[in-house]
């Protein structure tokens, strides 16, 4: 009963995280079309999700990395309803979410090293995929 609590929590965290890389994604477009805005986002130097965006980091193979974001959490989804039948699928989620926190951990350090700003929208995705880490591994036990 507590795996099937933990993979309902992981849902609910994986909508929130395709929210973020939903908003996220669409200032990648908006800025690729160079549609200038005041975003919530953009506090200072330090935290600008324009600054982060406007980077050569923010894609691969010209790719958004919100896109890949979006499809991670969307695997995460799909898969919650597979764990929620099987046990055994609760360990892919493991997976997934282990994959997405080095991706995050990988992405934080660019911003810290090769950017100098951190991007609130980022650090926010960052905190869900951990809190799918944790619940993930909760739920495989």
């Amino acid at each position: 009963m507590k795996r099937k609590i933990y993979i309902v929590l992981i849902m609910f965290l994986a909508v929130i995280g395709m929210s973020i890389s939903l908003v996220l994604l669409n200032i990648h477009i908006e800025n690729k079309n160079n549609i200038q805005k005041d975003r919530i986002c953009n506090i200072n130097e330090q935290f600008s999700c324009d600054t982060v965006d406007n980077s050569p980091y923010s894609q691969i193979f010209g790719v958004p990395i919100s896109f890949i974001g979006m499809l991670g959490y969307l695997s995460i989804f799909i898969t919650c309803f597979l764990a929620l039948g099987i046990k055994r699928y609760a360990n892919v989620i493991f997976y997934l979410a282990s994959i997405g926190i080095l991706f995050s951990i990988y992405l934080t350090i660019i911003e810290a090293a090769k950017i100098n700003s951190f991007c609130p929208y980022c650090l926010l995705s960052f905190a869900v995929i951990s809190l799918i880490g944790l619940f993930s591994y909760l739920a495989k036990k």
